[in-house]
């Protein structure tokens, strides 16, 4: 997640690093996965917090953006519409 360069110490965060804080700062432990469909299904993630908070991680990696509906499989009229930015990677937090 990190590359040192060898002569200067100098230490540069790699994407993947990014890609983790998302998942590790809003995901709690004891969450569980949600089952997902449609498009996104391979590029995005839900989770349920212990508290009931969902979390939706989700990429475009494509260059254009995109539109993301995302409705919580226990309460349907609980979700999300945005438009992703192109080449992103997004965190959305519903409580």
């Amino acid at each position: 997640m990190f590359s040192i360069d060898s002569k200067t110490q100098a230490v540069t965060r790699n994407p993947e690093y990014y890609v983790m804080r998302h998942y590790a700062h809003y995901v709690k432990p004891g969450a569980r996965v949600l089952a997902t469909t449609g498009h996104f299904n391979s590029m995005g993630k839900a989770f349920r917090n212990p508290d009931g908070q969902v979390v939706v991680v989700v990429q475009n990696a494509l260059n254009r953006e995109l539109p993301f509906t995302f409705a919580d499989p226990d309460q349907p009229d609980e979700g999300i519409q945005v438009t992703l930015a192109p080449n992103s990677f997004n965190t959305f937090v519903l409580d």
